[in-house]
This record gives structure tokens, C-alpha cells and sequence, in this order.
């Protein structure tokens, strides 16, 4: 039965999620997607594309692995939330070993691999892919470990600190390709400090 008071009541406990999640789910989405539109444009096509095949070849299969974690934590997290903070603080510690161990494993065995793999599958042309995706490994490695977590600031109404979160990760990416465009980088080098840039932005995800 509709009951208009009920859903003024729920509409007004949730009214920072349209306020201040939908703003920083926004800033990801542009500022996630940032650095590769940057490297297309200033490297080119080819780095471009061997970034893509890093992406879609090794990433995307443990994304897929990290999105299932996450939906176990969410799950885990719910359950806990009643229980008070220091059952919250296990449940994070327990997925967070259990990620990182799950990432070291997954990322450490494409890394010994790729060279092999890369020319065997996609031709020679394509080895440089090796260099790219060793260069991004700690980056891809953290955001694989850090993706999961996001639930947490749902999980507790957080949606300010997730506005905090979403701002910071967009002043630290538009810095960095600032400081990239500043020194006129050439495209391992600039890989480089993009990789490091974001490896510490998905570290800050986990305080």
C-alpha cells in the first residue's frame, strides 16, 4: 500500500545519496576514463591501443573477480553494520587480506606470463604491451584491491566523504597529466607518473 509519509520520510534519511553520490559518481566516471583519452591524445593511437589490450585482456578478468568480492562484502558488511565498529573493521580486514593475497597472485602470474603470452596470441607487433602493463601493474593491482571497498561509505552514509573521495581523485589526476603536459613527457615516462599518480589515489580508497 502507498503511504506518502513513508516515502517522504525515506526520501529525506537518503536525500544526500542525489546530493553528493551522483556528483562524485560523475567526477569517476570522467576522471577515471581521463588518462586514457589523455594518452590516445598526446601519444597516440598505438599507446593507446596497447593500453587498451592491457585493459581488456588482464584487467578485465580480475575486475571481474574484484566485482564479486565486493558484492560478498556488501553482503558481509549489512549483516555486520548492527554489530558496531570493530565488527565492521574484521570484515574489512578479512576481505582486505583476502583481495590483496587474490591481486598479488593474479597480477604476479600475468606479469611472469605476458612476456610469453602477448607476441604468441596478439603478434609481435603488439610487445610493447609487456613493458605497458608492467609499468601499470601497481596501479591495476590497487584498483583491483580498492574497487570492493566502495561499498563501505554506502553501507555507513558516507556520501559526503565519497563527494571527499570522487574531488580528490580529480585534483590528483588533473595534476598529475598537468605535471605530464608541464615537463612534455614522452610516453614511458609519463606512463610512468600516471601509473604512480593512480596507484596512490586507489590507496587512499582504503583510509
Amino acid at each position: 500500500q502507498w503511504n506518502g509519509e513513508v516515502l517522504a520520510a525515506a526520501a529525506k534519511k537518503h536525500s544526500a545519496f542525489p546530493r553528493f553520490s551522483v556528483t562524485a559518481a560523475l567526477m569517476e566516471a570522467v576522471f577515471g576514463n581521463l588518462p586514457l583519452i589523455y594518452i590516445a591524445a598526446h601519444y597516440g593511437l598505438r599507446i593507446a591501443g596497447l593500453m587498451t589490450l592491457v585493459q581488456r585482456v588482464i584487467v578485465a578478468p580480475m575486475n571481474l573477480i574484484s566485482t564479486n568480492i565486493g558484492q560478498v562484502y556488501y553482503s558481509d558488511l549489512a549483516v555486520a553494520k548492527p554489530m558496531g565498529k570493530e565488527a565492521l573493521h574484521k570484515i574489512f580486514s578479512g576481505h582486505l587480506k583476502q583481495t590483496m593475497v587474490l591481486g598479488l597472485i593474479g597480477f604476479g602470474l600475468a606479469a611472469l606470463f605476458a612476456p610469453i603470452a602477448i607476441p604468441m596470441i596478439f603478434g609481435a607487433a603488439w610487445k610493447d604491451a609487456v613493458v605497458v602493463y608492467w609499468i601499470t601493474l601497481p596501479m591495476f593491482l590497487m584498483g583491483f584491491v580498492a574497487a570492493p571497498f566502495g561499498w563501505t561509505l554506502d553501507i555507513l552514509f558516507k556520501q559526503k566523504t565519497h563527494l571527499v573521495r570522487a574531488t580528490t581523485r580529480a585534483l590528483l589526476v588533473g595534476g598529475m597529466l598537468a605535471l605530464v603536459s608541464q615537463f612534455q613527457l614522452q610516453w614511458l615516462p609519463g606512463l610512468c607518473l600516471i601509473s604512480i599518480g593512480l596507484t596512490l589515489v586507489y590507496v587512499s580508497y582504503l583510509y
